[in-house]
């Protein structure tokens, strides 16, 4: 077995009896590659277990954690055969899949039927779900496949969210002390000399051009402040009540999850003041089952059409 480098922080993980353990970071904090490390740990003592990783958005899994999945194990020497379509590594014996769990439609995972017993179950991003019913809905396909003899086998990654009132920080409160819960919570400055060096340019440019949004980004805080802003249970999202007093709008960005034929298309509306304070204006939300198939086109008249509109009565 070749020599590891794992991160003070998460040694916990390589210890714990626990059956979950929960990774709740910001940015940059390394959670991904120390699960993806357990991921490879757990591929080699257990070749007889298949290992189940799921993220809210399928079409990113495979620039996210299955690349580094496959890093860790090419750092651990293990031999394996992957391929992208579907996501799918594996040898003569087990296999590590990689699901998408969002959108609208979560029986997708309903008939999910591994080769083997289950020796670990990895949710990434799961502050992306759209609450706490998508994340239990989405275990229940796993976890009755699970081996429960295995000391652990369930671990959750999510960042903090912008709010207090978004379900994943509420959820990872109240399990902090519960039975066979283990809540990991790090930052950049775990990583010591693991931090690349463009990375800590990076996050120092912010700390000094926008101290509130580095400490949500870098730090965990939450960022907004609710006596400015009118709070709602929206993924990361603060939503944007009125405009602070002796504010204007600079810059609007609009981030939009396209699905002309099913689930749900989301444009998320981001302004930024003159101070380089960042909010959210209410989510526009087309869903083709209940609105109507339209164009891309149509879609974008219509999300313009709606943030002329918002914006325009948030000032009257």
């Amino acid at each position: 077995m070749p020599i590891i480098n794992v991160i003070k922080a998460y040694q916990p993980l390589w210890t714990t009896t626990y059956n979950t353990a929960i990774l709740y970071s910001p940015r940059c904090s390394g959670k991904s590659k120390a699960a993806s490390q357990i991921v490879a740990y757990y591929f080699n003592k257990y070749p007889h277990h298949d290992i189940a990783i799921c993220r809210c958005n399928a079409n990113s899994l495979k620039d996210s954690c299955f690349n580094e999945v496959i890093e860790a194990l090419d750092d651990f020497g293990t031999d394996y055969s992957s391929s992208t379509i579907p996501p799918v590594i594996k040898d003569s014996r087990h296999r590590i899949t990689f699901h998408g769990i969002g959108g609208s439609d979560v029986s997708r995972t309903r008939s999910f039927k591994p080769t083997n017993k289950l020796s670990l179950i990895v949710v990434e991003e799961t502050q992306q779900l759209a609450n706490q019913q998508q994340l239990d809905q989405a275990l229940s396909s796993f976890v009755r496949h699970l081996d429960t003899s295995i000391p652990y086998h369930i671990i959750l990654l999510g960042n903090n969210p912008a709010t207090k009132q978004h379900w994943w920080w509420q959820y990872v409160e109240s399990s902090r002390g519960l039975p066979n819960r283990l809540v990991l919570e790090t930052n950049y400055t775990c990583l010591g000399k693991f931090l690349p060096a463009p990375v800590a340019e990076e996050i120092e440019w912010l700390k000094q051009a926008n101290p509130p949004l580095y400490r949500h980004m870098y730090l965990g805080e939450p960022l907004f402040d609710k006596q400015a802003l009118a709070v709602y249970n929206y993924t990361d999202a603060c939503l944007l009540d009125a405009i602070p007093a002796g504010r204007r709008i600079n810059r609007i960005s609009i981030g939009v999850d396209v699905a002309i034929q099913r689930d749900k298309t989301a444009a998320v509306i981001l302004v930024e003041d003159n101070l380089g304070y960042l909010y959210f204006l209410p989510p526009f939300i087309h869903n083709p089952a209940t609105d109507g198939v339209i164009s891309s086109q149509q879609q974008a008249i219509l999300i313009k059409n709606y943030v002329d509109t918002t914006l325009a009565n948030l000032f009257t």
